[in-house]
């Protein structure tokens, strides 16, 4: 009984240590329990979203409103990232399809460059 209290004990505690060193649990804060690049690498939004990256990361471009990612993309220094939502009625089945859709075109695009190695 003992021992298996102790095993019990060990388990949950390497269990706890895993989540919390997880994307989105908090464990690095890289990302918030949303699972969304912390504000803190925040670097622009709005609908059109124009950014050129002045250092090796990763962008996060996230539907502010459901905040579900929309595209990541790894950027060098100086490389441009662009985004215009496609509201064509073709790409709007697509995504209903698919099983989303998408918001209303007065909803708002946020965008994160985590530094770093981009794609890591």
């Amino acid at each position: 009984m003992k021992k298996s209290m102790i095993a019990l004990v060990v388990g949950l505690g390497l269990f706890v240590a895993g989540c919390a060193t997880q994307p989105g649990v908090g464990g690095d804060g890289r990302f918030s329990k949303d699972g969304i690049p912390h504000e803190r690498y925040l670097v622009g939004g709005g609908l059109n979203v124009s950014y050129t990256a002045p250092c090796d990361g990763t962008a996060y471009l996230v539907d502010a409103s459901s905040k579900k990612y929309v595209s990541t993309e790894s950027l060098k220094a100086g490389k441009d990232f662009e985004f215009s939502p496609d509201y064509s009625d073709a790409t709007i089945e697509l995504l209903e399809k698919s099983g989303y859709k998408p918001p209303p075109l007065i909803c708002a695009y946020t965008l994160s460059l985590r530094p770093g190695h981009p794609g890591r």
